[in-house]
């Protein structure tokens, strides 16, 4: 017949173990068989086993932690990365804006001085460079924008564009 059961229902558990502590075990055990010895080393040490496996879980959280705040740190440097070309943008824009401002209060002077001026002129004093066919895009597109800086156009027709005169809107 065999041995009587000493436990009810069982369980059968492969475990890896490090050669030199199953070697330990296998030492101080004596014959003792691994169930028996695993089943009372937990018994008695329940409350420590809870807590090695609690420790064992927080680890794993740690890690995970430590991964997300690495990938966070990573977005966080991209983001300063964008920020400060943003700013530089934004810095550009801003030197850009004084600098059309300025002109734009360079062109209002010579305004009040003449009470008109070409349209060539208008666009000198603005800074542009031009010639040829840019200048007459140039031109245009100036042409186009009058109503936002408060000027207006006088036409002329024995006169190309370039020849036209620039004055301000006269105050409603």
């Amino acid at each position: 017949m065999g041995r009587k059961r000493k436990y009810g229902v069982t369980k059968i558990v492969s475990v890896s173990l490090d050669k030199k502590i199953a070697d330990e075990i296998e030492e101080k055990k004596g014959r003792l068989s691994w169930g028996d010895f695993i089943t009372q080393l937990y018994i008695e040490n329940r409350d420590k086993a809870e807590l090695i496996i609690e420790i064992e879980l927080l680890k794993r959280k740690i890690e995970s932690l430590e991964l997300e705040n690495s990938e966070l740190k990573r977005q966080i440097e991209q983001l300063e990365s964008q920020l400060e070309k943003l700013k530089s943008k934004q810095s550009r824009k801003t030197a850009l804006k004084k600098a059309t401002d300025d002109a734009l209060e360079k062109l209002y002077r010579a305004l009040e001085d003449k009470r008109k001026i070409k349209v060539l002129e208008a666009l000198r004093i603005l800074g542009y460079q031009e010639s040829g066919e840019a200048l007459q895009k140039r031109a245009r597109e100036f042409i186009n924008s009058l109503d936002e800086l408060n000027l207006a156009v006088e036409k002329k027709e024995n006169v190309g564009l370039l020849g036209w005169l620039v004055f301000k809107k006269p105050a409603p």
